[in-house]
């Protein structure tokens, strides 16, 4: 009977061993508010959206600012170009007050 104990646990061990590990190992586990990999890689290796083909309005660029919040000017050539329609339309400041560094 002890025999058999042993048997069933090496099986089940193996089981998981075959089944349940590369399960896991596939999953992507994500942490609340954290950002996968792939994300990362793609925010630095790419632009997150291109430039728009015509110039927004004043009006359009406010809400693709708002669309956009989660890119970075810097990044974003779609999310730039909003923000410096706003502070050209005047309705915005860039940090510190100087609109030499446009980087358009």
């Amino acid at each position: 009977m002890p025999e058999l104990v042993v048997v069933i646990a090496v099986l089940a061990l193996l089981c998981f061993c075959w089944c349940g590990i590369p399960r896991l190992l596939r999953r992507e586990v994500l942490i609340p508010e954290q950002i996968p990999a792939k994300e990362i890689v793609r925010r630095v290796v790419d632009e997150c959206h291109p430039a728009p083909a015509i110039p927004f309005t004043p009006e359009r660029a406010h809400r693709e600012m708002q669309l956009l919040i989660d890119c970075d000017t810097d990044q974003c050539a779609r999310k730039r170009e909003a923000f410096w329609t706003v502070v050209d339309a005047g309705h915005g400041t860039p940090r510190g007050g100087s609109v030499a560094g446009r980087g358009r």
